[in-house]
């Protein structure tokens, strides 16, 4: 790690992200990791600023999973491939229609398009094409978990994640 290694800062649990938020404006914490539309928001309001993107720092980052239970999995394999294909064909959608993308997500997320836009475009890059994982993002998540004292050794993360429901096309 650099910037002064693992222990230059202090991290504070406080449970949820407005938990986190209230925290920050009230000067109990000094900065708070979260999502950039809220970032971008409190940047927009005058309450905080946005420093930095962690993957611009902790290169190749990854932010982006989609979820399903074992039971899922096992019981409806048909219905997990076909969420998962129809992910892949909104990113396609939107990656190809900005501004339509802009304004489907401006009322549901309640921000300005200005900071929709600012979203999209730092986040839209990063979206997957093929949902397969970066080996090396997936090598500095298993570091990670290491450097920030969660285990004491790097995990095999191999069984965790499957690429069994990933379109074929």
């Amino acid at each position: 790690m650099k910037a002064g290694g693992p222990d230059a800062i202090q991290l504070v649990e406080t449970g949820s992200q407005t938990a986190s938020i209230a925290q920050l404006k009230i000067n109990r914490v000094d900065g708070w990791g979260g999502d950039l539309g809220t970032a971008f928001q409190m940047e927009e309001a005058h309450e905080a600023r946005a420093l930095l993107n962690f993957g611009d720092y902790v290169p190749p980052f990854m932010n982006i999973a989609i979820y399903a239970t074992d039971t899922m999995v096992k019981n409806h394999p048909d219905t997990v491939r076909r969420f998962v294909k129809a992910w892949f064909d909104n990113v396609a959608w939107a990656r190809a229609h900005r501004a339509e993308t802009v304004a489907l997500v401006q009322p549901v997320l309640n921000q300005s398009p200005a900071i929709i836009e600012r979203v999209y475009d730092t986040l839209m890059p990063t979206e997957t094409r093929d949902g397969k994982f970066d080996p090396k993002a997936m090598a500095t998540m298993r570091r990670a978990l290491v450097e920030l004292g969660i285990l004491d050794a790097q995990p095999d993360i191999s069984k965790l994640y499957a690429e069994a429901f990933l379109p074929n096309d």
